[in-house]
């Protein structure tokens, strides 16, 4: 049992659906659902029962909601006793791009505007950080691609480029006259990133759809 999820069915007790309780935390609301859900099966119990029209708390639930604001009463007294400031934590994953060259800047810069929140932050491959924010395990990822999935809410934040670096040989060098295609590099042996890296997977789909490639000469 984790604070987050307390934190979510508090919420969604409090504010009376899962959509508001996601609006207040500053969550998608995928991730309220995931985090319900979640303590629902560690306690084996039926929580919350969800239909189109309303949302109806059960009997099991309204009894751990008494004990969950009393654990997260007696967590944010801890905090503020001291570090004196109210802390809110959020938890993230990101990709190996991301969490190496922009994340130790962004949350720098977040760090100074809200002082009051705290990051725990964790670095895998996107195909994994995705599905950490799907099952609730942490509350948004930073990654390099997305899916078709309607469970997640993915916003472009940030624009990179990918390029092929080859050796300085004469074999590359002539390509460098005329358009090439991806076919003309299937001949050589190829380093691509791990298997789950979104850069990975945009490189390929990229290539194949966009065939012509047109060459740089190196500086």
């Amino acid at each position: 049992m984790e604070f987050k999820q307390l934190e979510a069915f508090v919420a969604v007790v409090d504010y009376g659906s899962f959509s508001e309780a996601a609006r207040k935390l500053y969550l998608t609301q995928p991730t309220i659902s995931a985090h319900v859900r979640s303590l629902e099966e560690e306690l084996h119990t039926k929580l919350i029962i969800r239909t189109t029209k309303k949302t109806t708390i059960t009997t099991k639930g309204y009894q751990l909601y008494d004990s969950a604001v009393r654990m997260l009463e007696i967590r944010n007294n801890l905090l503020e006793n001291f570090t004196g400031v109210q802390k809110h934590m959020i938890d993230l994953a990101a990709s190996t791009i991301p969490s190496s060259y922009l994340l130790p800047e962004i949350l720098a810069a977040y760090g100074k505007t809200h002082p009051d929140t705290y990051f725990h932050s964790i670095q895998t491959d996107s195909a994994e950080s995705i599905n950490r924010v799907l099952d609730g395990t942490v509350d948004l990822a930073l990654v390099g691609q997305n899916t078709s999935d309607e469970s997640c809410v993915f916003l472009p934040f940030c624009q990179d480029e990918l390029v092929i670096a080859t050796p300085v040989t004469q074999h590359y060098l002539e390509m460098q006259n005329h358009a090439i295609t991806f076919q003309d590099f299937m001949k050589d042996p190829i380093i691509i990133r791990e298997k789950g890296s979104g850069n990975k997977k945009k490189k390929w789909i990229s290539f194949w759809k966009n065939s012509v490639l047109h060459p740089v000469t190196s500086m």
